[in-house]
């Protein structure tokens, strides 16, 4: 039983402390008439050896859920963007990505990443579970949630990292946690269709069974999948789903094939790790193979292999050929320089899924409220949107008279500094190294990130030089600045100037100048960081 099972799905979002919402390309993406592809694929560290890149081109997949996309979400999604773009423009004849990352990730050996070539409508990512005690449990690498547009119908992809490694009990312990977790979340999710997928460092309890599926020299556990295929089990069935019945969707298929994931470049740890498992909505029937690992660059791309299936949806979406009605009392308003927030009439239609946002004829956003804020934009201009309704068949209805706004512009606006924070990354690899990084937050007159601005700072280096550095705000205004690998002792940065559309009063700044200060600390095996009277203990640890 399950006695703290009925918490609300409200605060399982009120202990989301980062939830993304990205918007990716406006191009227009056909329903899946056809059997697709879907894989997941832990690259190793970022992508270390790019010949991940000609797997995916080998395997071709249309929806695939990357692990370990660590440093994809910096400088404003660059890695993310690049690639995705390098896909797009190899696969010509297919429809783009849309292409989503977790933000804020610390290690090289964290993060999620999901490609899809159907219409993402939603992404959440959940550094925090509830488990089943009603306590809240820190997972050490962020899950995500993407919900995808399939035949109309709303299927969430949830992607999954679980605490590494073999050889200590407690990291098994924290696995089972983070699945029991991830569960409850999935749990509060309802009845919803769900495809859970990544790298969960353990093995299934069907492998372990059987000495030819799962290897004998390895004690990574098996209890999340338990949790998963097996809820009656007497050590893990408490910790299953109260909702869903699961399809471990590689072993249905390949009964008598180890699949192994993992190990094939170490050669000494041979284990299936890496899943694709589907709830209830899918039955074996709507998989017509799944593989693992069969493509001439596999042994190279990565220290696991992808595993993909093939997926038939069974004609997808009902005979409901109606549209959703016209979108109505569509209205537009400038809030600030960056931001116009858009409000319109709920549609009345029962089936109705979500709606499509339109940005001078182009397609830039969902949204499942009847409202949006578009931010990051320019000053002193005019836009005019219009918004459809789409229902659950993938009906889509007529756009909205248009709406037109222009983002404000004053003489008495300005830019400032609003923070200088930091952050230092242990890179692992071949050379290993500390990146130290420095966050420059610019914020406008009423408070608004300001996107677009350059910003120019003086790096001043332990050893007394001097380094003048300028980079670009993002959309949440941040301007950041790397220094790698970084020496010991004091580092100091200082803005001299911001240059934007509007004027820089380095009166208002909340600060120009910060500093930071680490050194070695033997007795830690660690890094020892002093920022003004604060001491925090950085522990190498095993990721």
């Amino acid at each position: 039983m399950k006695p703290f099972k009925k918490y609300t799905w409200l605060l399982a979002i009120l202990l989301i402390s980062s939830a993304v919402i990205i918007a990716v390309n406006d191009s227009a993406v056909a329903a899946p008439a056809e059997p697709f592809k879907i894989m997941t694929y832990n690259i190793e560290e970022s992508g270390t050896n790019p010949d991940w890149l000609t797997v995916v081109k080998e395997e071709n997949p249309d929806i695939v859920v990357f692990v370990e996309t660590g440093s994809w979400d910096d400088n404003n999604n660059a890695l993310l963007n690049q690639y995705c773009d390098e896909l797009n423009q190899y696969f010509t004849d297919e429809d783009p990505y849309q292409c989503v990352t977790t933000q804020n990730i610390e290690y090289e050996t964290s993060g999620e990443a999901v490609f899809s070539r159907f219409p993402i409508v939603d992404v959440v990512q959940i550094p925090e579970v509830v488990l089943d005690d009603g306590t809240v449990f820190d997972v050490s690498h962020d899950f995500i949630d993407v919900t995808v547009d399939l035949s109309g119908t709303l299927v969430h992809f949830a992607g999954a990292h679980l605490k590494c490694c073999a050889g200590n009990p407690e990291n098994e312990e924290k696995r089972n946690k983070q699945q029991e977790g991830i569960i409850n979340y999935m749990d509060d999710l309802g009845n919803v269709p769900i495809i859970y997928a990544g790298d969960l460092n353990s093995f299934s309890p069907v492998d372990v069974e059987d000495p030819n599926l799962a290897p004998d020299n390895d004690d990574l556990g098996w209890g999340p999948m338990t949790m998963m295929i097996r809820p009656d089990d007497p050590t893990y069935g408490s910790s299953a789903s109260l909702v869903h019945t699961w399809l471990d969707i590689f072993r249905e298929l390949n009964p008598s094939d180890p699949g192994y994931t993992y190990g094939h470049q170490a050669n000494n740890l041979d284990g299936r790790i890496d899943f694709l498992v589907a709830n209830q909505f899918f039955t074996v029937d709507n998989f017509l193979s799944s593989t693992v690992g069969d493509t001439p660059t596999a042994d190279t791309g990565s220290d696991h292999y992808a595993v993909d299936a093939i997926v038939d949806m069974g004609g997808g979406s009902s005979d409901d050929t109606t549209p959703p009605a016209k979108v109505t009392r569509l209205t537009a308003t400038a809030v600030s320089s960056s931001q116009i927030d858009l409000d319109w009439d709920d549609n009345a239609e029962t089936d109705l899924a979500y709606y499509k946002i339109y940005r001078d004829g182009v397609f830039i956003d969902t949204s499942t409220l009847s409202m949006y804020s578009d931010t990051g934009l320019p000053s002193g201009t005019t836009y005019s949107y219009q918004v459809s309704a789409v229902d659950t068949s993938g009906n889509e209805g007529e756009l909205s008279d248009p709406a037109s706004a222009t983002t404000d512009r004053g003489s008495s606006t300005y830019v400032y500094v609003g923070s200088i924070t930091w952050d230092l990354d242990y890179i692992r690899g071949r050379n290993p190294h500390y990146r130290l990084e420095a966050f420059i937050e610019i914020l406008d007159y009423n408070g608004n990130a300001v996107s677009g601005a350059t910003v120019e700072i003086v790096w001043e280096h332990p050893d007394g030089t001097t380094q003048t550095m300028t980079a670009t705000t993002s959309s949440n205004g941040i301007a950041t600045f790397t220094v790698q690998p970084a020496m010991e002792g004091t580092h100091t940065v200082t803005v001299t100037d911001v240059v934007s559309d509007h004027p820089y009063d380095s009166s208002k700044n909340v600060e120009t100048s910060d500093s930071i200060q680490y050194e070695k600390c033997e007795k830690y095996n660690g890094k020892r960081f002093v920022i003004g009277e604060l001491i925090v203990l950085f522990l190498q640890h095993n990721t």
